[in-house]
């Protein structure tokens, strides 16, 4: 069975000539953010930034960063508290800045 041809096709090449220590600075910073090197070259010279791989350990303190803000929400709104309106937007910021 044939490969499903791509809606939008790659029809044209560049090539780009580095010396092994800059190949070496690309190659780990494509790494980083999870993609290959041609993936990586390709979306930073179209401006884009593309953002590191997030590790199985960040990504579990993002979860219960999550679940905590979900608990204090849950218990200002039993209590109805609106001081807890300030740690709960404090906390917002450091999900969001995650």
């Amino acid at each position: 069975m044939a490969r499903p041809e791509k809606l939008i096709k790659k029809q044209k090449r560049v090539t780009v000539r580095y010396t092994l220590a800059e190949y070496l600075f690309v190659q780990q910073y494509a790494e980083e953010r999870g993609l290959s090197i041609s993936e990586y070259i390709r979306s930073r010279s179209l401006d884009e930034r593309p953002s590191l791989k997030k590790t199985p350990e960040q990504i579990a303190a993002y979860m219960e960063l999550v679940a905590l803000s979900n608990k204090l929400n849950q218990a200002g709104e039993m209590f109805e508290i609106d001081c807890i309106d300030g740690i709960l937007n404090r906390l917002d910021d450091v999900i969001n800045q995650f």
